[in-house]
């Protein structure tokens, strides 16, 4: 049975929606993040729902990382693609001149331990990424060291 979605948690009756739990919320690594971060983070959790919850008719190598490699490897039927196109069609960011913006984010939700890069791009393929739960081992004191490694790379 399911339950009906209050109004105040979404415009339309139908939408989905995600919880976030207070622990993540209130986590050094989560507290670090920027507003893009946060945002890539939030469509994180929507590609991993959506990857996971698909049919397999709705096959599909070009969007799901299982579809493309479907014997051996470590692909799981939960990870997702992050690249430049998904991040524009998303709004998370403008044109493909902020390639660079979205990359830096990307690696900022690695570093934190939200997400794992499975599969790195060489050449022409996407990377693959999962959600991870190694933001729960980041401390006051890490996710600070973080913020500085991450600001003199990008400088």
């Amino acid at each position: 049975m399911s339950k009906k979605l209050e109004s105040w948690k979404a415009r339309k009756p139908k939408e989905s929606y995600f919880q976030l739990s207070e622990s993540l919320r209130t986590s050094p690594a989560f507290r670090a993040l920027t507003k893009l971060q946060t945002d890539l983070y939030f469509f994180c959790t929507e590609w991993t729902y959506k990857a996971g919850k698909r049919a397999a008719s709705y096959a599909d190598p070009k969007k799901y990382p299982r579809d493309r490699w479907t014997e051996g490897g470590d692909i799981r039927g939960n990870d997702f693609y992050i690249n430049i196109d998904k991040a524009i069609k998303c709004n998370l960011i403008e044109k493909k001149k902020n390639k660079n913006t979205l990359y830096r984010a990307i690696n900022a939700l690695v570093e934190y331990g939200l997400i794992d890069r499975v599969f790195s791009n060489k050449g022409r393929d996407m990377s693959v990424y999962r959600m991870s739960e190694r933001w729960k081992g980041i401390t006051d004191e890490k996710a600070e060291q973080i913020q500085k490694v991450l600001k003199e790379r990008n400088k």
